[in-house]
């Protein structure tokens, strides 16, 4: 459950939260959602509290344009740049999301405003004045959805074994 997770994080990080708004799907296709106020002791322990709570799927509620910084030299990357996951990612940029195409896990996105694309590029391949994307903000995770039904305790080990 995402709600779990985040606040575990919340608390493990020693932050305090209040529910401003908790809404619960009555049957089994509706979906739930809540607002959750996050408190830090400061800027930067709420920040940190808030990147790793956006990695898990939750959202702002409000979009923010993502920022982005050119590369200063071919496969060097600006500091704070974001590390994808393999979960569908999104990017708030030039006034709406944009879908990250081309997908893998721990590379870079690198963006074109002006195109309105976003794409995940390797380390090897970010070239000087690619624009890369840093930090959280504006960056949307769509985590995979739990089915409401009981799933076996083994479940995970129902897949295939890759070649």
């Amino acid at each position: 459950m995402i709600l779990t997770k985040i606040l575990d994080v919340i608390m493990d990080r020693k932050g305090d939260f209040e529910f401003l708004d908790f809404k619960i799907g009555r049957r089994k296709n509706d979906y739930s959602s809540t607002s959750i106020m996050i408190f830090g002791e400061s800027k930067e322990h709420l920040d940190g509290i808030v990147d790793e709570v956006l990695r898990l799927g939750a959202v702002m509620p409000e979009a923010s344009e993502v920022e982005y910084e050119a590369a200063p030299r071919d496969m060097v990357l600006p500091d704070d740049f974001y590390s994808t996951t393999n979960h569908p990612t999104s990017v708030y940029l030039s006034g709406g999301w944009v879908e990250v195409e081309g997908l893998m896990m721990d590379k870079q996105i690198v963006v074109d405003p002006v195109a309105k694309k976003a794409w995940c590029r390797p380390i090897g391949l970010v070239r000087r004045g690619d624009l890369v994307v840093r930090g959280e903000k504006g960056v949307r995770i769509k985590p995979p959805e739990r089915p409401r039904e009981g799933v076996g305790v083994f479940e995970f080990m129902n897949g295939e074994v890759s070649p």
